[in-house]
């Protein structure tokens, strides 16, 4: 059962109550699942840590019976003459608002009106900067979350130049073999190895942050408006009677098998068995599900296990993005050496005073290169 079906469930269940009564219970239960998930807990977990939309339901429905029945002995108390000559004294600030006051009201008010007055500037001016404050901390936050996406946008469009910047690199290295020159071909191949190389490493890396980036800033947003809506919103009560099941206690240290494990015994003892049965109340055995060898578990509570294939897979696309780093700068550090240690070996030029330079070599009819005649009729 997921949070949408136990909302409908308890809904359907509460179809007795009225209508701004049966959301304030519903939002009570659902606010309550809500935290637990923050906490870390998974949404199964949190729905199975709640009471069931049927003990909430009988729980809330004779919460609501006997404060019925309540209501029904206070307006009878309320008819009494003692209770009616009460509700008759009215306070100062209605007396004051009808002008009722007495002399001596009127006279303590004429006194005190200029440090009333004064009270009444310092609070205005203290809600102004406090205002103020808050505008400014959020405005520095919305710069600071605008800088991060910026930055997350920069790493993308590295990532793209380097990749894009490889079939570039291939056309000059053709182009070397075609002019003969040896040194300019391994330095053009090696650049288009490490740029290709470099840049699905850093596209693999900006997908990860850019997920990291968008949880975080997600989670913060959610945060925040449940933090409001408690502080300001109309938070929903807990209604009498209603059954909350206390959250798990966390795992010590070590994990179940340590927990079970006898206070003192050496390493290697087998742990104690438990029955969880009988030690919850109510609680039924629920075999605990085996932990398969081809998996590896994330380390973060409530999170699946990420499979051994899927590890093996990522490490071996690292493993060959590093080589193909090595391999090009392995090249271009060969094509150098090769060259005599002559730097213009690094060097292209496009349509120089009507020809093309290619690692120091002019090309003085460039429509015998690949895709010469169609760069000469661009240019």
């Amino acid at each position: 059962m997921n949070s949408t079906q136990y909302r409908e469930k308890l809904t359907s269940l509460l179809g007795a109550l009225a209508a701004e009564e049966r959301e304030d219970a519903v939002a009570f239960y659902m606010e309550a699942i809500a935290d637990r998930i923050d906490e870390g807990m998974t949404e199964e977990a949190a729905i199975a840590a709640a009471p069931t939309p049927e003990e909430a339901a009988a729980a809330i429905l004779l919460n609501a019976k006997s404060v019925a029945a309540a209501k029904t002995g206070d307006t009878a108390d309320r008819k009494s003459p003692a209770a009616s000559g009460s509700a008759k004294q009215d306070g100062f600030w209605k007396r004051l608002k009808k002008g009722r006051l007495k002399p001596l009201e009127w006279v303590g008010l004429v006194f005190a009106s200029p440090f009333i007055l004064a009270a009444a500037a310092i609070v205005a001016a203290l809600a102004i900067g406090v205002a103020g404050i808050v505008l400014a901390a959020g405005l520095v936050a919305a710069v600071l979350l605008l800088a991060v996406w910026i930055l997350v946008l920069a790493c993308w469009i590295a990532g793209v130049a380097f990749v894009a910047a490889s079939p570039v690199c291939v056309l000059y290295a053709i182009w070397g073999l075609q002019i003969g020159d040896i040194p300019y071909t391994m330095v053009q191949l090696g650049y288009a190895c490490f740029g290709f190389g470099t840049g699905i490493w850093v596209l693999c890396g900006c997908k990860a942050l850019t997920k990291c980036v968008w949880n975080g800033q997600r989670k913060g947003w959610s945060a925040f408006v449940r933090a409001c809506k408690r502080r300001w919103g109309k938070k929903p009560a807990e209604p009498s009677g209603a059954v909350v099941h206390p959250a798990p206690a966390p795992a010590p240290q070590g994990g179940p098998v340590a927990a079970n494990m006898p206070a003192g015994a050496p390493f290697g003892t087998a742990p104690a068995p438990t029955d969880t049965a009988a030690s919850v109340p109510g609680a039924c055995a629920i075999p605990a599900p085996a932990i398969s060898s081809d998996a590896v578990g994330s380390g973060v509570p409530g999170s699946p296990a990420l499979p051994l294939a899927t590890s093996s897979r990522y490490a071996a696309f690292f493993r060959v993005c590093l080589i193909m780093i090595a391999v090009g700068l392995a090249l271009v550090l060969g094509g150098f050496l090769a060259s005599g240690l002559n730097w213009r070996v690094f060097c292209s030029s496009l349509y120089t005073n009507g020809s093309i330079v290619l690692g120091g070599t002019v090309v003085a009819d460039p429509r015998q290169l690949l895709f010469g005649r169609l760069l000469y009729w661009l240019y």
